[in-house]
């Protein structure tokens, strides 16, 4: 992803590593496909070419450009009764993969792929912000019990994800027993809430 001033370029042809099939982002197949708002990345030259959209060069502004996904907190698995709150991550996430975490008062946004990833069981996810990911607001599997209160989730899938596959507000696979109370999901490129396949064992 490439980013001038804080705002995302389009981009023209390249992939990404996580289902490129589902995909539907890119635009263009080569350097002479570039329009006003994107950018190229020529991997054989290792070379980043940026056409903005008032035709300045990129020196009389801040460009910010990464690759891959970044996680800027993680819980991890084998973690309890861990707190993070009041905090703001830009061009990452969270992941939330221990037992008994809780997350409150996070305001995130930028993330290449998901906002709050949430993987472990007894979480709760309080009065926070997942907008304007790339591919959905938040995300998560297999959990127990997990409580999310009082959250939002817009602008996000901005990265043109297949919407039948995973993007949107939130979607979570093989979930039980969780609450979802006071959720805001709005303007998203997808579904809202989505609960998928079924449930899972505690």
């Amino acid at each position: 992803m490439t980013f001038v001033d804080g705002k995302p370029l389009n981009q023209i042809a390249g992939t990404v590593e996580k289902n490129p099939e589902r995909w539907n982002g890119s635009k263009g197949e080569c350097l002479d496909d570039m329009v006003k708002g994107s950018f190229f990345y020529d991997e054989k030259e290792s070379k980043l070419y940026a056409w903005l959209e008032d035709d300045e060069t990129p020196d009389k502004h801040m460009v910010e450009t990464y690759s891959g996904e970044y996680r800027g907190i993680l819980i991890g698995r084998k973690l309890g009764n861990i707190t993070v709150k009041d905090v703001k991550l830009v061009y990452c996430g969270v992941a939330v993969h221990g037992n008994y975490a809780v997350v409150e008062n996070v305001e995130q946004s930028w993330a290449p792929f998901v906002g709050c990833h949430v993987a472990g069981k007894h979480c709760l996810i309080l009065n926070s912000k997942f907008d304007w990911n790339g591919n959905s607001g938040m995300g998560g599997y297999e959990g127990t019990g997990t409580r999310i209160v009082d959250c939002q989730t817009n602008h996000n899938n901005w990265r043109m994800w297949s919407g039948g596959w995973h993007a949107g507000g939130v979607k979570f696979i093989a979930s039980d027993s969780w609450v979802l109370q006071g959720h805001k999901s709005a303007y998203n490129n997808g579904d809202g809430i989505w609960f998928d396949i079924g449930r899972a064992h505690p």
